[in-house]
């Protein structure tokens, strides 16, 4: 369960204050679950919805520090005037002496677009106080078969903390912005979140 004092969608602002439950089930390397971002102020001055994502997914090693994963995404939106859409994605993920690049390709089968997104991340730990500083940088390009293409990027700051064997809480602060002309960026948003494990 994460609480974001923003919620941003590959550079562009969907939501003010937004509750994400969320959970997700392994078997193995198979993996399903469902995401959720439920707006939690201005839903209709700013016509704020909600949204349900169900994903499934699965993840192949390819070697000691390489990973392929491959998955589709249903994108659920409980109001009639918005269309859900569904996306397939394959990644490629590597672990490389605590830095964890990455790269991913997503189309969509209804809004017919294509997403490519590279990330690369590292965690620097601070054993004695039992928590870690996971900071993340990412880039992505969007490209639809019809309309204009757009950039987007940002970084992540995150710091989580074991509680116990089952339960883990975290802080985070974020930073996203695109490159469409004439719609709102630079966004600078907060996040709190605590899960559950077993």
């Amino acid at each position: 369960m994460t609480v974001g004092s923003e919620y941003v969608f590959r550079g562009i602002k969907l939501a003010d204050n937004t509750f994400h439950p969320s959970v997700e089930l392994g078997f193995d390397d198979l993996y399903v679950g469902i995401w959720g971002a439920l707006p939690m102020e201005n839903r209709s001055s700013e016509g704020y919805i909600d949204e349900w994502d169900v994903y499934v997914g699965y993840s192949f090693t390819i070697s000691d520090n390489l990973g392929l994963d491959v998955g589709a995404t249903y994108y659920y939106y409980p109001l009639d005037e918005v269309d859900d859409t569904l996306e397939a994605y394959v990644g490629l993920n590597w672990d490389l002496e605590g830095w964890t690049p990455g790269i991913y390709g997503y189309y969509d089968f209804d809004l017919e677009t294509w997403t490519l997104q590279a990330s690369i991340g590292y965690s620097i730990p601070f054993e004695d106080a039992g928590t870690s500083l996971d900071l993340t940088a990412t880039y992505g390009y969007v490209s639809p078969n019809e309309g204009d293409s757009y950039s987007y990027y940002g970084v992540d700051a995150v710091v989580p903390y074991q509680l116990n064997d089952s339960t883990a809480i975290s802080a985070g602060v974020h930073w996203a912005t695109h490159t469409i002309d004439d719609l709102e960026d630079n966004h600078f948003y907060f996040t709190l979140g605590v899960s559950f494990g077993g």
